[in-house]
């Protein structure tokens, strides 16, 4: 999934990509991925799993409950006061893809990942689109092509998963953690010893 919107957004080594929801399951493999290509991440999530993000490689790291409304200039500001090339917006959160657009450089590119609610529009300007040469691009998953060079990032020890293992007891306290975001890294449910 990461491999994929990450080769998507067509960047190239130096280039600015921000990642909300950057210390989730997908996320610290995306900062991982991201890295390994080269790019500068920009990381967004809450403040407890700045270590994660950073572990992983993000060069920047924005609390978004701390940042409030100065985080998309925040992200400008690391992105060398313009904005970034490319956001990877792999959470579904509404707020997350309110402000991607204000994040990105002219020429740049929204790759959606996260599913927010149904009821949800992003609020987009064509003029804005049309002058900014701005590109918002949908990626579900990669292809058969890339998964070569995924494994081959695995096996040199460039992506590592930070995995936070339950016992299936927990899965109500699990799905708690899930849907207040404060898993870092990846949750597995162990069935039986």
């Amino acid at each position: 999934t990461m491999y994929g919107a990450l080769s998507r957004a067509e960047l190239r080594a130096g280039d600015f990509v921000v990642i909300p929801g950057a210390g989730g399951g997908l996320g610290h493999l995306g900062v991982q991925i991201a890295t390994s290509m080269g790019f500068q991440v920009i990381a967004i999530d809450s403040g407890d799993k700045e270590d994660i993000c950073r572990d992983s490689g993000a060069r920047h790291f924005f609390d978004f409950r701390q940042s409030g409304a100065s985080l998309v200039d925040d992200v400008r500001a690391a992105a060398g006061g313009i904005g970034a090339h490319a956001v990877i917006c792999i959470t579904g959160a509404p707020s997350a893809y309110d402000s991607a657009l204000a994040m990105l450089r002219n020429l740049g590119r929204l790759v959606c990942v996260g599913i927010p609610p149904a009821e949800y529009r992003l609020q987009l300007n064509p003029f804005e689109v049309l002058v900014r040469g701005l590109r918002v691009i949908g990626s579900t998953v990669g292809n058969s092509a890339q998964m070569p060079l995924l494994m081959d990032l695995v096996l040199q020890g460039k992506v590592r998963p930070h995995v936070q293992v339950y016992t299936f007891q927990e899965l109500r306290d699990v799905m708690d953690k899930l849907e207040h975001g404060t898993v870092a890294g990846r949750a597995v449910l162990r069935i039986s010893d």
